[in-house]
């Protein structure tokens, strides 16, 4: 038993050392590798695209957002605007007023128009 042992011992290390020899995989296996290859591209190709959509539309958001912002501070400054030019114009017309009324005798403070002729 002990030379059955030792016999079974040599054979495995002797098989162990004899590398197997590389086998050429078969058309079906190589097409199988080709489709495999192919879907990672395609599924790489997908994700780029799925990101990059969903990057612009966060932009297109963005920009949206910034336009609505710009047209109502650009709004608040146009109502600020035309307020200061009519207190100008109150005071001015009021000034006007104030001298129209006192060259004037109290008559009702309009200005009547003489007639031509």
């Amino acid at each position: 038993m002990n030379g059955l042992h030792r016999s079974l011992v040599e054979l495995y290390s002797q098989i162990s050392k004899v590398e197997p020899q590389p086998s050429k995989p078969g058309p079906l296996a190589e097409t199988a590798l080709l489709a495999a290859g192919q879907c990672y591209v395609l599924y790489m190709i997908l994700l780029a695209t799925v990101w990059g959509i969903s990057l612009l539309f966060a932009i297109t958001l963005a920009a949206a957002v910034c336009t609505v912002l710009l047209i109502m501070a650009t709004r608040r400054a146009t109502l600020r605007q035309i307020q200061t030019s009519l207190l100008v114009l109150s005071e001015q017309f009021d000034t006007l007023q104030r001298s129209l009324q006192g060259g004037q005798p109290s008559g009702g403070g309009q200005a009547t128009k003489e007639p031509s002729g």
